[in-house]
């Protein structure tokens, strides 16, 4: 459910079918709520606003069939994005219900864990159970697939980073390099997985010196990602020197049965 998406990725969804338009830039959301959410509520939402925006009603709205068609694709990317996000988070919760039923199976990070909470010495169900995704992971989704950290720490340290790190597109706009009105243009036809960066240099709405001061700009309030869980007393300095050696091993053991499986 993490590996293929971001936490931007599933921010924006969120925000296209449940908030207002002009909360997409300006403002962020508790995490939680992404957290609470049911794959119906996503269906009923993505039901209502494919409504509202489906082209046949541009000339109802007064707008501009293009424009209309722009907001439905957004609406369609939008529910691609967050369905499978949700029912993932079920099917995880789900097993790790199932597995809370048994004791806790030992996967070879005991010695370097937190020390399991609740009744009878098991973590609580925020944990995951089950083997590690056999696909290259980022660090704080090693982490969790790993036992180390909860679902609520992962979240946690992805709202602390993009809370902390002022965004890509408030800084182009404060800078006067673009307009609210192409950034939310560029927003709108954002390919896939691409970054917001990566949108305006392909429309040429910034030169690559003008990328690289907003990078320079945000690097400055940038920490690595899992120092989080230090600061926070999650892990240890050695937990995660460790986590952080092992994350490397098995991205780089799944690369190479990637290879291998190419040639």
């Amino acid at each position: 459910m993490l590996t293929d998406v971001s936490g931007t990725d599933i921010l924006r969804a969120y925000q296209i079918l449940f908030s207002p338009a002009e909360q997409y830039v300006r403002h962020a959301f508790p995490f939680s709520l992404v957290r609470n959410l049911d794959p119906l509520a996503v269906k009923t939402a993505f039901r209502k606003k494919a409504l509202e925006t489906h082209p046949d009603r541009a000339r109802v709205l007064g707008r501009e069939e293009d424009e209309q068609a722009d907001l439905f694709r957004q609406v369609q990317r939008a529910y691609e994005v967050l369905l499978p996000v949700v029912e993932k988070r079920e099917a995880v919760e789900r097993k790790v219900r199932e597995a809370a039923q048994a004791p806790r199976r030992d996967r070879g990070f005991s010695s370097f864990s937190q020390k399991p909470q609740g009744t009878f010495g098991r973590k609580p169900p925020a944990y995951y159970y089950g083997a590690i995704p056999q696909q290259k992971l980022r660090l704080g989704h090693f982490l969790y697939y790993s036992g180390m950290i909860s679902w609520q720490n992962l979240i946690g340290a992805v709202t602390y980073h993009m809370r902390s790190r002022p965004r890509y597109g408030e800084i182009a706009l404060g800078w006067r390099m673009i307009t609210p009105e192409e950034l939310m243009a560029a927003l709108g036809g954002r390919e896939h997985g691409e970054r917001i960066g990566e949108t305006l240099r392909r429309v040429e709405l910034l030169s690559d010196f003008q990328h690289l001061a907003i990078l320079g700009k945000q690097k400055k309030f940038h920490i690595l990602f899992g120092q989080f869980f230090v600061n926070e007393g999650i892990l240890s300095q050695r937990q995660l020197d460790i986590a952080v050696r092992r994350a490397i091993r098995h991205n780089g053991a799944v690369e190479s049965m990637r290879f291998r499986f190419r040639r």
